[in-house]
């Protein structure tokens, strides 16, 4: 038997006889698996010794960790061991998994249906944006006896993302929130996205699930075609009249709609609904409307930039700002990982802002530079980076305003609005 197969039959051993798996040595007991996972700043090797001591079920090291223990798998990665018992732990679960797929508003969409389904269910979510090659398996260490479902979100980079990732999650539910230019460096185009992330909702029709997807998503309803698949409105009230959701504007709204679309089918009634409906907030830096202080208004937005994903925002920005009448500021940054298509996203974006009412627009970047070289648009001023911009933006953004703040997360443009909302607290 090679090493690979002993680490695969000795790790199927442990899994009939524990719990739960865990990379944190402080939740070990008698009933876990403890994976000793090798970090930037901790090393798991080095708590085998305290798990062990917690007689826990067995521990998987890589490396020798001077101990001659029977409950000790060694196994050449555990990166891959710790993939491998997240597999073993879902098909042991006898829960409902459901997963979120799709370029913008997966963790949005994800929160709703998390605070919607808690009302009746025992539910877990994936935390924070947990949804790649490492996330997706600590997020399954919280699985346990007795719960009803996981909601988990599925992120993708390149092509056969989604099928490694389905090998390990095997939904049982899923929705795919939209298509957008996503990572288009390795997924080419729209149609190489839609190819990826489509493979969720072929996956659950292939074993019976349903799938819920937005209904004026150009590609993705195409997958009306598909069994099982429902078709949601961009509107709760849409749903039912009484889905009044004024903390939640724009494309949000249709996160939501989806989010309740589909709790309907696990099994929540629509009043059941209706009384969480005020729980649902956006996540932090996700979009939400924040006010700073008197008349100024906030719209923060650090994580997915791409080209569909800003055009949504500054639209309904610019719809917001004028219901309260206030000058309306953009501060946009790069959008990254867009490969080929970065260039002509760009210049398209600008293009889009040319007949909006704009105070002020500031471009962080060299892509949005550039394209601004081309588009040409008046009242710019643009900045090489965030460091940059936090030394001028007060003097830029006068009161009152309304102001987005939408570029990709490695932009760090939540930098320089913490020093807009500094420079409101220093002049209080």
């Amino acid at each position: 038997m090679s090493a690979g197969e002993l680490c695969l039959t000795s790790l199927k051993q442990a899994v009939e006889k524990a719990t739960f798996f865990t990379s944190d040595s402080r939740l070990t007991d008698d009933c876990t698996i403890f994976v000793a996972l090798s970090g930037s700043n901790v090393d798991g090797h080095d708590f085998v010794h305290d798990a062990l001591n917690k007689d826990v079920v067995a521990c998987i090291t890589q490396k020798d960790v001077g101990i001659e223990d029977p409950r000790i798998i060694k196994c050449e990665d555990t990166s891959k061991a710790h993939r491998l018992l997240a597999k073993l732990f879902r098909e042991k679960f006898q829960g409902k998994v459901i997963a979120v797929g799709g370029s913008n508003g997966k963790t949005s969409t994800k929160d709703f249906l998390y605070t919607l389904l808690a009302k009746k269910f025992s539910v877990i979510k994936t935390l924070h944006s947990q949804n790649g090659y490492l996330g997706i398996p600590a997020t399954f260490e919280r699985l346990r006896p007795g719960l009803d479902c996981a909601v988990i979100e599925v992120g993708i980079d390149g092509p056969g993302d989604m099928q490694s990732h389905l090998d390990i999650v095997k939904p049982d539910i899923g929705i795919l929130t939209s298509i957008g230019t996503e990572h288009l460096r390795q997924l080419k185009n729209l149609e190489g996205v839609f190819e990826e992330e489509s493979k969720l909702v072929e996956f659950c029709a292939s074993n019976g699930g349903p799938s819920f997807v937005p209904a004026n998503d150009p590609f993705l309803s195409k997958l009306s075609k598909q069994k099982n698949v429902t078709l949601c409105p961009d509107d709760p009230l849409e749903i039912d009249s009484r889905f009044h959701l004024e903390q939640i504007q724009g494309i949000a709204r249709r996160n939501a709609s989806l989010a309740i679309t589909c709790a309907l089918k696990v099994g929540m009634s629509l009043d059941e609904i209706l009384t969480q409906l005020p729980s649902l907030k956006l996540p932090e830096g996700r979009g939400a409307l924040n006010r700073v202080s008197g008349q100024e208004y906030v719209v923060e937005d650090f994580y997915n930039a791409n080209l569909s994903s800003m055009t949504a925002a500054t639209t309904q920005a610019a719809i917001k700002a004028k219901d309260l009448n206030l000058p309306l500021y953009f501060v946009l940054g790069d959008m990254l990982d867009l490969g080929d298509e970065s260039e002509k996203s760009h210049q398209t974006l600008l293009e889009s802002l040319k007949p909006t009412p704009y105070q002020h627009l500031i471009l962080v970047g060299k892509n949005m530079a550039k394209a601004q070289e081309s588009v040409k648009l008046s009242k710019v001023t643009l900045f090489d980076s965030h460091k940059e911009l936090q030394l001028e933006i007060s003097k830029l953004i006068k009161k009152p305003y309304f102001t987005l703040f939408k570029g990709s997360r490695g932009m760090k443009l939540e930098l320089a609005l913490e020093e807009l909302k500094g420079s409101n607290q220093r002049a209080l």
